[in-house]
């Protein structure tokens, strides 16, 4: 039987969640897979699926230039409810983002409000939990855009640190809900400070999506639930988000309770499509629009229009080979369940990996009937 074996370099990251895959193979012509098998070069959490569907568009978040993705679902399997969380990696590009010595977050399986998916719980006990991207973290100069996208777990109490930069002294770049009224600000390292209008819509709530947008000529947007709440605004002073949680607010760490379910950060700037394509994907993935409920508005592309399409996998549990030793090869699975029943393929064939905690190396052995 031919066999073809693809070795593909992982970073650490979840890419089945982004566009494109880990491994995509076109076929020429009608064959017949009859197995597949891996090894990895790595001690760490793998899991991989093939997805047999005809069409590959639409199914991954279009976040592929986010140079921060902070996602406690990577934490699954490896911590338990209310641990804390040293280090927690960046999907974006499988760096380790770890916590402030002392000050560290925690786990949730479940979160408060965002139920089904975990948190990541700056738990307000005092201190000043916070997570600190590594050296050189995101800055962004005057005429440099970047863009924000937070799923908000928990936010039912005054102030709400989202994120911003820990300069020593005086004024520091932060987005955050301040007051009790909880209205979004963004300021720059310059003192150029934004607040959203005063108003229920503009508050940051429990089970909120924020973005935020910064162009090329320094005017920063943002949104709550996609609708805008700060427009234009010019934020030409550095922007130095290398703090997560409980962020510098003004010229003091802001030590108030706040739960992410995730935090995205681009260095593009979002047209308005792919901004309404990165909140429509995270409104629905995280269960807040529904067919039938208006979380976003009308207008809003992810208006009870869901944008995931579901993949067909060949395999109806993933392959988990997290146990195996190292450059041990897996059993041999079959699609159909048969070893020696073959599975007739004919156009691409895409392998994705559904849990990738540690980067390396994974090889893949597909064995083809003639």
């Amino acid at each position: 039987m031919p066999v073809r074996t693809h070795t593909v370099i992982m970073d650490g990251t979840l890419t089945g969640n982004h566009e494109g895959a880990a491994l995509n193979l076109k076929i020429y012509g009608a064959t017949s897979l009859l197995s597949v098998k891996a090894k990895k070069t790595v001690a760490g959490d793998f899991a991989f699926n093939i997805d047999t569907s005809a069409s590959q568009k639409g199914k991954y978040i279009p976040i592929e230039s986010c140079i921060v993705d902070l996602n406690p679902e990577s934490l699954i399997g490896v911590l338990s409810d209310g641990a804390t969380i040293t280090d927690i990696p960046n999907w974006a590009d499988g760096s380790t983002v770890a916590a402030a010595s002392g000050n560290e977050p925690e786990w949730m399986s479940s979160g408060d409000y965002i139920t089904g998916f975990p948190a990541i719980d700056f738990v307000n006990s005092g201190g000043d939990e916070r997570l600190i991207l590594p050296s050189p973290a995101p800055s962004f100069a005057s005429g440099e855009p970047f863009s924000i996208a937070l799923v908000i777990d928990n936010g039912n109490n005054n102030n709400k640190p989202l994120m911003g930069s820990d300069v020593g002294s005086g004024t520091y770049a932060s987005m955050y809900g301040t007051g009790s009224s909880r209205n979004i600000m963004i300021q720059d390292e310059d003192g150029n400070l934004f607040e959203s209008t005063a108003g229920s819509l503009t508050n940051m709530k429990n089970k909120d999506i924020h973005t935020a947008v910064r162009l090329s000529n320094d005017r920063v947007s943002c949104w709550r639930r996609g609708v805008e709440i700060i427009s234009g605004q010019d934020l030409s002073g550095t922007f130095s988000p290398s703090i997560i949680g409980n962020a510098q607010q003004g010229s003091s760490w802001n030590g108030n309770k706040a739960n992410f379910a995730r935090i995205l950060i681009s260095d593009e700037a979002w047209s308005d499509k792919e901004r309404e394509s990165v909140e429509a994907w995270l409104g629905w993935y995280y269960g807040q629009q529904t067919s039938s409920n208006s979380y976003f508005p009308s207008t809003h592309a992810g208006w009870r229009s869901d944008p995931i399409v579901d993949r067909a996998p060949a395999f109806s549990t993933d392959i988990d080979i997290s146990s195996l030793a190292i450059d041990t090869f897996s059993a041999k699975f079959s699609p159909t369940g048969s070893p020696t029943t073959p599975w007739t393929v004919s156009g691409p064939i895409a392998i994705y990996p559904t849990k990738a905690y540690k980067a390396g190396t994974v090889t893949f052995e597909l064995e083809f009937t003639v």
